[in-house]
């Protein structure tokens, strides 16, 4: 324990209680590996999944072998696809029991996005399915960040290729969710029907994490964070597997506690595999699981978290000494 954190529950310090301390100290230093979200791991023998947890990594870069090794860590996975090609098929998603979630990436993703708006709603549905859309699945993503200038949507185009995607559910209760930032709600609106809103942060402290969340709850519902890992480059010491870890014993306990995330999805690869690093010359080392279905160290963290936590009571502003950091965080949330 840090030695501020005792200080804080001495007479000189205030008499905090450790709780209240560790909040303190997390708002005074950013770099608090001892301050929040404190760790909260499986009892001996437990062995509940997350309904939150998930992947996020292209299926070309999965083995059945992988997937049977997240068997008992995710329950779920997104690809940025909407149908299953390289890899392992549906089948093997689902002896595994993994919800594979299909995401509309964009315009040209399927042939919906260039004849629909001919088409009758009934055509519509037929349509995504020819298109191998799996109807079994409980959950939409769309848009792939279409709030990026590069990205492959206009905000004009993203809200009527949206309305074409609201003619098709791919199971009965199942959601629909987009990407988005804050300024999604004067150029987006949401005008149009969004069970959820999908968040992408790849701050490397908690701090940071809790920054994000906190701005996205003006929408008032559910989030998921479809992509997190570690790659900033304000903060080179947590690139490598190591420091991959020391984020995740922060984030992955206030993303359980936190009743407003739905789901999270760890961005899982290697530092090789990297194909758009976010940091040049020098990606994160994040990856959960090898090809033979062996677990990395940091894949046996990810499986060591308990559901849920109970650190919902706690209540975490940002400190005004670190408003810099403000940008950062803005750069590193999608």
């Amino acid at each position: 324990m840090s030695p501020r954190i005792v200080f804080l529950q001495t007479p000189q310090g205030g008499l905090l209680t450790e709780q209240e301390a560790r909040v303190q100290a997390a708002l005074e230093e950013l770099k608090c590996a001892d301050c929040w979200p404190w760790e909260k791991y499986r009892q001996d023998g437990e062995t509940e999944r997350s309904s939150k947890r998930g992947i996020a990594i292209e299926n070309s870069l999965l083995t059945a072998e992988a997937l049977s090794g997240l068997s008992q860590i995710i329950s779920w996975g997104a690809t940025w696809e909407h149908n299953i090609t390289d890899g392992p098929d549906l089948s093997v998603w689902k002896m595994a029991g993994v919800d594979f979630v299909p995401m509309i990436w964009g315009a040209g993703t399927i042939p919906l996005a260039e004849v629909g708006g001919r088409l009758q709603e009934q055509d519509i549905h037929g349509l995504w399915l020819a298109s191998g859309l799996p109807s079994s699945s409980s959950a939409l993503l769309g848009f792939n960040e279409p709030n990026f200038p590069n990205q492959p949507l206009s905000t004009g185009r993203m809200l009527n290729n949206w309305r074409l995607t609201m003619a098709f559910r791919p199971s009965s209760g199942a959601q629909r969710h987009i990407p988005g930032r804050s300024r999604a709600r004067e150029e987006f609106g949401l005008p149009l029907q969004v069970d959820a809103i999908g968040i992408h942060v790849f701050t490397c402290y908690a701090a940071g994490l809790k920054y994000h969340l906190d701005r996205y709850r003006i929408f008032g519902k559910p989030m998921w964070i479809t992509e997190i890992a570690c790659s900033d480059p304000a903060s080179p010491e947590r690139l490598s597997a190591e420091g991959q870890m020391a984020y995740m014993r922060e984030a992955i306990p206030l993303l359980e506690a936190d009743e407003d995330v739905a789901k999270y999805a760890w961005f899982s690869y290697f530092k090789d595999e990297w194909a758009h690093p976010i940091v040049p010359s020098l990606n994160g080392d994040a990856g959960l699981v090898h090809p033979n279905g062996t677990l990395t160290p940091l894949g046996n963290l990810y499986n060591s978290f308990a559901a849920g936590s109970n650190l919902t009571e706690i209540n975490i502003t940002e400190p005004e000494q670190l408003a810099n950091w403000r940008m950062r965080w803005m750069m590193m949330g999608v």
